[in-house]
């Protein structure tokens, strides 16, 4: 699923009547609830600042805002605003490539830290929430033109569009292009390549780019199967437990597949942690289709790694 984050430059320094300010939030709250109800985004905002710190009008912060929603009887909307507003962190989670071009990129029209949560957008393929404060806001798409700096030292410039919600409407549109991707699904090779954006929750072992590749019309069915495992994935991660709340169908192979060293080899595959590993337990897709996975949890990083994706195995 993907990361919230906050527009701070939507938000903060605003030039309105405070009553405005409510019916703005009770609207964004609304919307990224849907998101988050939906699959789409984790119940996390990220921010640069807290939610204390983050000044909307001179004589208030959000979490004014989100008290004056509390008090227009909106107590839900304001539970949730301060819920995935106390798990925020800014980039503690990105990955060091990630990272790294972040920094290397600066977005026009809003350089440093106003520009920097669109960036992370870019970067993440995050979804951007804020006040629809200016004409500029109040979209569900927002097309980001920036500058970045190549590792040969020259400057390029690049534009790309990210998803943008200052409305409940903008959160239906939002979760319509969600779905209609995972939907249709037709490049294996986009599929691959935003695999931590849409499965952020899954492992894949290198060897699933080539097994993608092979599947033809079967793609959408097994994006829509790792959206069902990448929930699971989730979920473990805050529920514990030795093993998965399995919601799809996932079985073990047969005692007479383990106690056969030949069938065996024939499901051990390329992990991501580096080397061969065995992959013997499987969900299914389409006729006959296999995707072949582990999951372990020796460590607080429960994770499902996913090592082959294609027709049944031989038995």
């Amino acid at each position: 699923m993907r990361s919230l984050v906050l527009n701070s430059a939507s938000v903060s320094g605003l030039s309105v009547d405070r009553r405005a300010l409510t019916p703005w939030l009770r609207e964004t709250v609304s919307g990224m609830s849907q998101l988050v109800r939906g699959r789409v985004a984790r119940p996390e905002l990220l921010m640069r600042r807290g939610i204390h710190e983050i000044r909307c009008l001179p004589e208030c912060s959000l979490f004014d805002i989100a008290m004056d929603l509390r008090r227009s009887g909106s107590r839900d909307e304001y539970e949730f605003m301060l819920t995935i507003a106390a798990r925020a962190r800014w980039t503690d989670d990105i990955d060091a490539a990630a990272l790294d071009r972040l920094l290397s990129c600066q977005q026009r029209g809003l350089p440093g830290p106003d520009g920097e949560p669109l960036m992370l957008c870019v970067v993440m393929g995050g979804i951007s929430v804020g006040f629809p404060s200016n004409a500029l806001w109040d979209t569900d798409r927002l097309n980001i033109r920036f500058e970045e700096l190549l590792p040969n030292g020259t400057i390029e410039p690049g534009t790309e569009n990210i998803d943008n919600l200052t409305r409940c409407a903008h959160a239906r549109a939002i979760a319509e292009r969600h779905r209609s991707w995972l939907r249709s699904c037709s490049s294996a090779a986009e599929l691959w390549q935003r695999r931590g954006e849409v499965f952020p929750n899954l492992l894949f072992g290198p060897g699933v780019e080539a097994d993608l590749v092979k599947l033809g019309g079967e793609l959408a069915g097994v994006a829509r199967k790792l959206s069902k495992l990448n929930t699971v994935a989730e979920a473990w991660k805050d529920t514990g437990g030795g093993a998965p709340g399995w919601e799809t169908v996932v079985t073990r192979e047969s005692a007479s597949t383990r106690n056969d060293p030949k069938l065996m080899k024939a499901r051990c595959f390329d992990s991501a942690h580096g080397g061969k590993a065995t992959f013997e337990w499987h969900a299914r897709f389409g006729s006959g289709g296999r995707i072949h996975l582990r999951f372990g949890a020796r460590t607080q990083e429960r994770e499902i790694e996913i090592g082959y994706i294609g027709p049944h195995l031989p038995l």
